[in-house]
């Protein structure tokens, strides 16, 4: 059993969309209209772009970054992170 992390690449963002549109559907399945979920499956390819043009590819840009996990040479999970994207107007020092 062999786990790595590394970051992402764009041959990864079909792996990655598919997980998030699973994820959503799984994870909101008694939430949300299935009909809504199942629509998400038919955007997939769509999402895919997107997930490799702007989340991928433009992350270092935005000072991003998109980690995936390999479990046994298959796309386990990811991640993304970087700075907030905005503020809330809380702070730890505001009392």
């Amino acid at each position: 059993m062999a786990i790595l992390v590394r970051e992402a690449e764009v041959a990864d963002a079909g792996a990655i969309a598919t997980s998030h549109v699973r994820s959503w559907q799984v994870g909101y399945a008694n939430v949300i209209s299935g009909e809504l979920l199942r629509g998400l499956g038919s955007e997939l390819a769509q999402r895919t772009f997107v997930v490799a043009d702007e989340y991928i590819l433009g992350a270092e840009a935005e000072d991003r970054f998109v980690l995936v996990v390999e479990f046994d040479d298959e796309l386990a999970g990811w991640l993304g992170g970087g700075h907030a994207r905005r503020q809330t107007g809380w702070s730890r020092s505001a009392r």
